[in-house]
């Protein structure tokens, strides 16, 4: 699903007819993680058409503004000469700056009701690893929106879920709680990525915890964080150890199962008494 489908659906939810409501609803909850990699991907280029309009709106209104404050600053001056063609300048200098405030109000934001409804439906915990791969592009509206819905989907993660756990995405994980400052991210959403690598992390994930903590401690936000790292850590050492240990168990099983397949039975071994030449017996016929 692309997301002018997406967009469809969410305008379906206003509509009188209940049943189309409750069916628009069904398919947003169900929502995959393809259908969110595409939704974001669409949220993405449609904030790269606003940004292009919002600096042609921008550039026209600095224009304006500038160009209407010379023509009044010169019909001021020349209203001091006494000129008589002072009004016609102030008056067009006013104008064109009422122009420019104008272009001004036309700079906005685009509204994301889209990535909101669609967001707060979704059901998957799935979508966890798109939105963490996208998280750090998105703008600031869609990213709050983005990590509302993390907060609500990483602790449905399990276990079973870090074999298919792309790496792109724990990464993200592990740049969300080492390099943060920059982005603004709530602790609780670092809290939750960080207790998350407990069903999805790898040995990767446990070289980036360790480093966390070795990092120093200024102000109570990272003292929390710290705080809970060494409790995810053991988990997280104590689940790879348990999985390390099974899988020398499978391949030795695997092992074992190989070398006790049926070969072929040998024939019985010929002794060398068989081979020697043996007197043929006499014929009773001949005398």
């Amino acid at each position: 699903m692309y997301g002018d489908e997406i967009e469809e659906l969410v305008g379906r939810l206003t509509v009188k007819n209940e049943s189309e409501r409750n069916a628009a609803d069904r398919k947003l909850r169900a929502l995959t993680p393809l259908d969110i990699d595409n939704l974001l991907v669409w949220s993405r280029s449609r904030d790269s058409g606003q940004l292009v309009f919002n600096s042609c709106s921008g550039c026209s209104a600095l224009g304006c503004g500038i160009y209407g404050a010379l023509a009044f600053v010169a019909g001021l001056f020349l209203l001091f000469t006494q000129a008589d063609y002072a009004p016609i300048a102030m008056i067009m200098g006013f104008f064109t700056v009422s122009i420019a405030f104008v272009i001004a109000r036309q700079i906005r934001q685009r509204d994301s009701a889209v990535e909101s409804e669609a967001l707060s439906r979704v059901e998957n915990p799935g979508v966890c690893a798109t939105l963490l791969r996208h998280l750090f592009s998105l703008n600031p509206p869609v990213r709050k929106l983005a990590s509302d819905t993390l907060l609500r989907l990483l602790p449905q993660l399990k276990a079973s879920d870090s074999a298919h756990f792309p790496r792109s995405a724990r990464n993200a994980v592990h740049r969300l709680f080492l390099s943060d400052g920059g982005y603004g991210f709530r602790a609780d959403l670092v809290l939750a990525a960080i207790e998350a690598l407990q069903q999805i992390g790898d040995s990767t994930s446990e070289h980036a915890l360790e480093r966390l903590l070795r990092q120093p401690i200024y102000n109570k936000r990272e003292a929390r964080i710290h705080a809970a790292v060494g409790p995810v850590l053991e988990a997280l050492r104590q689940r790879l150890g348990e999985e390390n240990q099974a899988n020398t168990l499978l391949r030795a099983a695997k092992s074992d199962s190989e070398d006790s397949l049926l070969r072929p039975i040998s024939s019985a071994p010929i002794s060398e008494s068989d081979l020697l030449l043996r007197p043929g017996e006499p014929n009773e016929g001949i005398q």
